[in-house]
Parts: structure tokens; C-alpha cells; sequence
């Protein structure tokens, strides 16, 4: 019995032991941060922001399986080595690879490129 046990025990280890079926279709959070140029004064970081910000809204209702979007730069602490952030979640992976080829986000993208230091990206299952 204790050998049954631990070869159960050893499956599971190696199989997992999730209850997800495998090809479940799961959530993603797609999180972007962005560090501007260092040429760029206080006023003009904050109109980048604000014009990126009005741009990326501007999707919402037109990026099929974009199910919320959060724009995070107010309140940025001293200790950030970031100057704004997006935080999006959508309904799958494939609804991510829409939005990063759909042409309004192409567009987006290349408006804001020029301003643009550094980009981080994390794209996580949830």
C-alpha cells in the first residue's frame, strides 16, 4: 500500500496536480511599464502620459477579449524607476495576440515609440 502511495504521489508530482483541464481557456494580465526619455522635462512626461493614456482608452470596446485596462503613473514614488505603467487583462492568449497585432494598437505603439527609454513587458496566466 505504501509503495502504491508514494508511485500515486510521484504522478502527481510530475503531472501536477491542477484541476484546470489542460486546454482551458484562461485569463492573461498583460502588464507594460515605461520609462521616457531622460530629455524630456516634467511637463512634457506628463503630456506623453496623458496623450498614450487617451490612446490605449480609446481602445476600450474596440479590442475584442479586452476585458479591463488600468493606467497607473499618479502617485509615482521617489523609489520607481518607471514612469507609467498599463495594466490590461484579457479573456485569453489569443484575444492578447489580437490586441498586439490589431492596427489601433500598432498604431499607439509607434506615436508613443519616439518618447520611449525602456519598456518592460509581464504577461501572466491567471
Amino acid at each position: 500500500m505504501k509503495k502504491l502511495i508514494s508511485i500515486v504521489a510521484v504522478i502527481l508530482i510530475i503531472f501536477g496536480c491542477s484541476a484546470k483541464e489542460p486546454d482551458q481557456v484562461r485569463p492573461v494580465r498583460h502588464m507594460i511599464m515605461w520609462t521616457l526619455n531622460d530629455s524630456l522635462e516634467g511637463s512634457q512626461k506628463e503630456d506623453i502620459i496623458k496623450m498614450a493614456c487617451d490612446d490605449f482608452n480609446r481602445l476600450n470596446g474596440m479590442i475584442t477579449g479586452l476585458v479591463s485596462a488600468s493606467f497607473i503613473y499618479e502617485g509615482r514614488l521617489p523609489s520607481s524607476n518607471c514612469d507609467f505603467m498599463f495594466d490590461m487583462i484579457f479573456e485569453s492568449e489569443e484575444a492578447l495576440k489580437s490586441f498586439s497585432e490589431h492596427p489601433e494598437h500598432l498604431k499607439n505603439a509607434e506615436r508613443l515609440k519616439p518618447h520611449i527609454k525602456s519598456r518592460a513587458c509581464l504577461d501572466v496566466l491567471l
